[in-house]
């Protein structure tokens, strides 16, 4: 890691440089947080709503009421300025922040709000050079693959965002996920960075939590080294796709591997609720215990059939397609389990990240399968932030 990292353009003094950014940054966040307590302490905002039945007055209610609000209100403002600094820090922290997202046991809930927003609804790279980048990897001008394209990205995560487009060679709608340009030797500082940081750390992490934190970057850092590969991604899709052939309640989408690549992948697009929208589910008629219990047993199936399962679930990573049954009833509904850059086997996953079990799934367009989960597990994050998507006309 150390030779790829330090043969990056720039070598040592760019690894400096990038550990002073990562500095700069998350010491600001830092210290932000800092005077803003300093401030809520001297000013009593961080005084306690008392008790109902307490012996106050109504003023003293009302002020600590205000306080309490405004304490809620600094909260929110730090989450958002976290949120802001990973996001600018680029893919490794990003990624982190998605796997702080998904982990109620140790975030408290309103920084996990925020952090949703990192799974995909991140600042999108041009769409000049996402173009550019599907004309390498497919040998071809765009309009000539596709009769139709978005004009800005639906979502943009970690390593890549994600166009709707129609083929003109079929009529069929698919995503198009386009890797962000030069992502590569910048994941590799960040992990020689994290490395490092981690060498300092272990003892303490041995003593207090019986982990080794260098162990954890390393399989952090391979399986996201992983993800950068979206031929191996297209492969997972294919074998999540053989494996849940016979079920009727769980969709794979359908990849086209003669028009991905290393940094393109093509496959079906796929419209449907979200998990995390519980209200639009039952608005949508669908069968919430048929919907769970299809989710478990298709983890459960990935977990003790197949030994193969999804290696990177968040709530932006399964769908639920309601469909309106044939006969009269209620509508049907599928599990849409969309492709994954992590399929990890079992025996790996259980000799190397026990704890990789046991995360939720879920997406319309982005990497494939789904984990054991159920609904109630889930989190209800907050919708991304809508961008305009109209679609532009493709001329071969």
């Amino acid at each position: 890691m150390w030779e790829e990292a330090l043969a990056q353009p720039g070598g040592m003094p760019a690894l400096a440089s990038r550990a002073a950014c990562i500095a700069t940054r998350l010491g600001a966040v830092a210290a932000a947080w800092v005077a803003d307590g300093v401030v809520a302490k001297f000013s009593g905002a961080s005084a306690a709503v008392p008790a109902e039945g307490s012996t106050t007055t109504p003023v003293d209610r009302a002020a600590a009421a205000a306080a309490s609000a405004a304490e809620s209100k600094r909260v929110r403002a730090r989450a958002a300025a976290l949120r802001s600094a990973l996001a600018a820090l680029g893919p490794a922290f990003i990624k982190a922040g998605q796997v702080l997202a998904s982990r109620p046991d140790i975030v408290r809930e309103d920084y996990m709000d925020e952090l949703c927003a990192l799974q995909d609804d991140v600042p999108p790279f041009p769409d000049e050079e996402a173009y550019a980048i599907m004309e390498a990897d497919l040998g071809a001008p765009v309009g000539a693959v596709f009769s139709s394209i978005s004009s800005r990205p639906i979502a943009a995560a970690s390593l890549g965002q994600v166009y709707r487009a129609v083929l003109r060679e079929t009529g069929e709608a698919v995503a198009v996920k386009v890797q962000r340009p030069g992502v590569r030797p910048i994941i590799m500082q960040d992990l020689v960075l994290f490395r490092a940081l981690a060498a300092l750390v272990t003892p303490l992490a041995l003593r207090r939590l019986g982990c080794n934190a260098e162990l954890i970057v390393d399989e952090f850092g391979e399986k996201l080294l992983e993800e950068l590969d979206y031929t191996q991604e297209a492969r997972n899709i294919e074998d999540f796709g053989r494996n849940f052939a016979d079920d009727p309640t769980v969709k794979i989408p359908w990849v086209r591997r003669d028009l991905s690549g290393r940094r393109v992948l093509v496959m079906e697009w796929i419209d449907g609720l979200r998990c995390t929208d519980p209200a639009g589910i039952a608005a949508a008629g669908i069968d919430v215990d048929a919907f769970i219990r299809s989710g478990v047993v298709a983890g459960l199936r990935q977990l003790l059939e197949f030994g193969l399962f999804h290696g990177d679930p968040h709530p932006v990573r399964e769908v639920e397609r309601g469909e309106k049954a044939r006969a009269p009833g209620p509508p049907s509904s599928t599990r849409a389990l969309t492709p994954l850059p992590l399929a990890l086997p079992l025996s790996l996953s259980l000799s190397r990240s026990p704890s990789l079990l046991f995360r939720e799934t879920s997406s319309p367009f982005a990497t494939a399968g789904s984990r054991t989960s159920t609904l109630a597990t889930w989190r209800n994050c907050p919708p991304a932030i809508s961008r305009p998507s109209s679609t532009r006309s493709c001329t071969p």
